[in-house]
């Protein structure tokens, strides 16, 4: 699959995706520091969007102006001799930066994720459909971090890094014992900061993308075929698909987009079926296009 991992100089994600053997390339104004410029496209994210034809996209957008820190920057206020903007000039700089993230979500690409910690996005853009933790992944860290997810399922923890306790409470390893964070102010905090943990990155890349997701989706290349409840039900019974289905109910909550349906092998909750919604260019009848999809489960298993 062509994957575009934008707003990531560090590589963490497209290099776990590289390993599944996707074409991936990280892209940000910045150089990386990844190590494979070959797999990095320097310059604006939009531009390189409309560059190519891109199957999935996964985005680290600036959470400057999105976080729910410094909000006292955001009153009007003498402006600072550190140059850093308050009052009506970050007020715009943030609706700026939410107008960036809807533009990214709605973008041409069908799958799409955007990553950003707990702030804004919640009441400017919608609600997440979830937040997760370095310490699901088998990271020593706490970090609330928020997804918003468009055609993907939500991740699944892998391994629960244990805290040590202070005075009752939980800490990890990036957390000083009252809670705050170990890194001081510095010119690279904020990019230290924003850098994806090892082993969400490998989350990201193995359950969205790996070697059993995405197969085959009942979108069967450029086809689709709009369904009924009970047609997404006769789907699942196709002989040579040997993966159980999500509820109907889960698809119902998640599956909002319209357009074509389609089902897609999903390393989400192990093994399952996972339904969502397609995006096709050629319509045909119910009947043919579960007649291709049959000839394509055969043909690949």
């Amino acid at each position: 699959m062509k994957i575009l991992v934008g707003c990531e100089e560090s590589q963490a994600v497209t290099i776990e995706l590289r390993k599944l053997g996707h074409e991936a390339y990280s892209c940000d104004l910045l150089p990386c520091s990844g190590g494979h410029p070959e797999w990095h496209i320097q310059g604006d994210v939009f531009e390189v969007i409309e560059s190519r034809k891109w199957d999935a996209g996964i985005f680290f957008p600036d959470c400057t102006y999105l976080t729910v820190s410094a909000e006292w920057c955001y009153k009007n206020q003498p402006e600072l001799k550190s140059g850093k903007l308050v009052g009506e000039k970050r007020r715009l700089a943030r609706i700026s930066a939410v107008q960036f993230v809807k533009d990214l979500y709605n973008s041409n690409i069908p799958l799409v994720a955007i990553e950003n910690p707990i702030g804004a996005l919640s009441s400017k853009f919608r609600k997440p459909d979830q937040i997760i933790q370095p310490y699901q992944f088998g990271e020593d860290a706490s970090k609330a971090t928020c997804l918003w997810l468009k055609g993907l399922p939500l991740l699944t923890g892998t391994s629960d890094y244990p805290p040590r306790i202070v005075d009752g409470k939980k800490r990890w390893g990036n957390q000083t014992d009252s809670g705050q964070n170990k890194l001081g102010p510095s010119v690279d905090r904020a990019k230290m900061r924003s850098k994806t943990y090892p082993g969400i990155a490998k989350a990201m890349a193995e359950q969205w993308f790996g070697g059993s997701y995405m197969i085959q989706n009942l979108r069967v290349g450029d086809y689709f075929a709009h369904g009924t409840e009970e047609q997404y039900r006769e789907l699942l019974t196709i002989e040579d698909y040997p993966y159980k289905a999500l509820s109907i109910e889960y698809v119902a909550e998640r599956c909002t987009h319209e357009g074509a349906i389609y089902v897609q092998k999903s390393t989400y909750h192990g093994s399952e079926l996972c339904l969502s919604v397609g995006f096709g260019t050629t319509e045909l009848p119910f009947e043919e296009f579960k007649q291709r999809a049959i000839n394509t489960f055969k043909q690949t298993t």
